[in-house]
């Protein structure tokens, strides 16, 4: 099952994730998925919990483009926990990626990211009380024990 959803791009960073597909025979859906998983890794520092969504800067109307997308379920709620956790629309996180990790992206850079099919598959979310509240913890990677962490 996929989930069709849009991006907000400036049409300068559409061109250049136009260029990355045509360099690398990606599709637009494989570069969009592998830049956003890049800026996962790029990101370490989560911002605190009280803090807004930022979002792009604005530009004037004509500079925007839409670009629509499918993402697998797994792609989706991922993506979606990326905004949560590093307070940034997933059009900011795309953006962020192809202007600051474009080489690595395609796997030219670096920090080139592993050509994992399974990427999603071990994304685990759980929860316990602990007296005066609720402790969640969300695991993008699959843990030893996920119900003892």
């Amino acid at each position: 099952m996929s989930i069709p959803t849009t991006l907000y791009i400036r049409k300068d960073i559409l061109g250049r994730v136009d260029a990355l597909c045509k360099k690398s025979g990606m599709s637009r859906a494989t570069l969009v998925n592998r830049a956003l998983r890049l800026s996962m890794r790029k990101n370490y520092s989560p911002v605190a919990g009280r803090d807004a969504v930022r979002y792009q800067q604005s530009a004037p109307a004509d500079s925007w483009r839409i670009l629509h997308v499918r993402f697998g379920k797994d792609e989706y709620e991922f993506f979606t926990d990326m905004r949560k956790v590093f307070k940034m629309s997933v059009s900011l996180l795309l953006a962020y990626s192809i202007m600051n990790f474009y080489d690595d992206i395609i796997g030219t850079g670096k920090d080139e990211i592993k050509r994992d099919n399974y990427h999603f598959s071990h994304h685990v979310l759980t929860s316990s009380t602990t007296g005066t509240g609720i402790c969640w913890k969300l695991y993008w990677l699959k843990p030893p024990n996920p119900m003892k962490n």
